[in-house]
C-alpha cells in the first residue's frame, strides 16, 4: 500500500469563478476529479502489470523479430523444455508456450502496443505517475467550505495538475498545501496563479512549519507537541500518549 498524501486547496478571487471551477472539477463519483481537468484517454484503462508487460513485448518482438531480456529468458525455457526438437522450434509454439503458461495476452499486448504509438504510455498507471504526477485519482475529496477543498493522493500531491487547474481559471489564486501520513515528510505549500507558480515551496522536511502543515491537513495529533517559543516538534513515543 502507498503512503497517503493529504491536499488541501484554498481558492481565493471572485466567488463566482470559484463557484465555477467547483462545479468543474466535480463528477457524480468525486468532488475533484483530476479526469476533468486532465482527461486519462479511455484505452489506457486497462490491467498494468507483468502479464501486460510480457504481451507488450512479445507483440513488439513479432514486428521486429528482437526479444527483451524477460521475453529472451522465457525463451530459453521453451527452448530447454524439449532439447530433442529445437530445430522445430517456431513463434507459434513459443505463443502457445507462453499461453499456457498463463503469461500471454495477445488482444491486450495489441492494445498496449497502440497505446504506446499513439499516446507514448502503455496503460493508466504509466500514464497517471507521469501526466498527472501521482499513481491514483483524487480520493475522499471533500468540499470543506466554499473556497476550499481537501483530497487524498498516492505517494506525492499532483503538481501537474494544479499546473494545468491554474492556467484552466486564469484569475483564481490557488493556494495548495499537502502532507504525506508520515508525519513532517513529504509535506509542503505552494501558490499558483495564471498557470505559474507564484510562491514556491519552501518547506523543510521535519521542520516546525512542517508538522504545522502535517496538522492543518490531518489534523491534531498527540504525536507533535509545540514548546514554549512556538515552535511545533515531533514527541519522542515515549512523550506521546498514543505510543503508550
Amino acid at each position: 500500500m502507498p503512503n497517503y498524501v493529504k491536499n488541501i486547496l484554498t481558492f481565493t478571487g471572485d466567488s463566482q469563478t470559484i463557484e465555477k471551477l467547483f462545479k468543474t472539477v466535480k463528477t457524480k463519483e468525486s468532488d475533484f476529479d483530476f479526469n476533468t481537468i486532465i482527461p486519462m484517454p479511455e484505452s489506457l484503462n486497462i490491467e498494468s502489470g507483468s502479464s501486460s508487460e510480457l504481451s507488450y513485448d512479445y507483440i513488439c518482438y513479432l514486428k521486429s523479430k528482437k526479444m527483451s531480456d524477460n521475453l529472451t529468458r522465457l525463451y530459453q525455457r521453451y527452448a530447454n523444455q524439449d532439447e530433442a526438437n529445437k530445430e522445430n522450434l517456431t513463434d507459434t509454439g513459443f505463443e502457445k508456450y507462453l499461453q499456457a503458461q498463463c503469461f500471454l495476452n495477445i488482444s491486450l499486448g495489441k492494445q498496449v502496443y497502440e497505446n504506446v504509438k499513439k499516446y507514448g504510455y502503455k496503460d493508466w498507471y504509466d500514464w497517471s505517475r507521469k501526466v498527472w504526477g501521482t499513481k491514483w485519482n483524487a480520493m475522499v475529496a471533500e468540499k470543506i467550505n466554499e473556497n476550499e477543498i481537501d483530497f487524498d493522493t498516492a505517494w506525492t500531491a499532483p503538481f501537474a495538475v494544479m499546473m494545468k487547474l491554474s492556467a484552466m481559471f486564469p484569475t483564481i489564486t490557488i493556494h495548495h498545501q499537502w502532507a504525506d501520513e508520515d508525519i513532517g515528510a513529504n509535506t509542503g505549500e505552494q501558490t499558483y496563479l495564471a498557470g505559474e507558480i507564484i510562491e514556491p515551496d519552501t518547506v523543510e522536511e521535519f521542520s516546525s512549519e512542517a508538522y504545522q502543515i502535517y496538522e492543518k491537513c490531518w489534523g491534531e495529533t498527540e504525536c507533535i507537541g509545540v514548546d514554549d517559543d512556538g515552535q511545533y516538534f515531533r514527541r519522542t513515543c515515549d512523550e506521546c500518549k498514543l505510543c503508550k
